[in-house]
């Protein structure tokens, strides 16, 4: 009995997560900006002359 308990949580839980999918795929868009704002910090200050004479390794 218990089994089916569990079971029968277990697909309400998928049927409200499919829900969910439906209404949440806008929230991933801020953390990909965070993601490109990070990247695009550096800690050394770089001049222009470094960003002219760098060699791709």
């Amino acid at each position: 009995e218990e089994c089916k308990q569990i079971m029968a949580r277990q697909k309400s839980n998928s049927q409200s997560d499919s829900h969910d999918d439906e209404v949440s795929p806008p929230p991933p868009n801020p953390v990909v900006k965070a993601r490109r704002r990070r990247g695009g910090v550096s800690a050394e200050v770089y001049t222009e002359e470094d960003a002219v004479s760098y060699v791709r390794k």
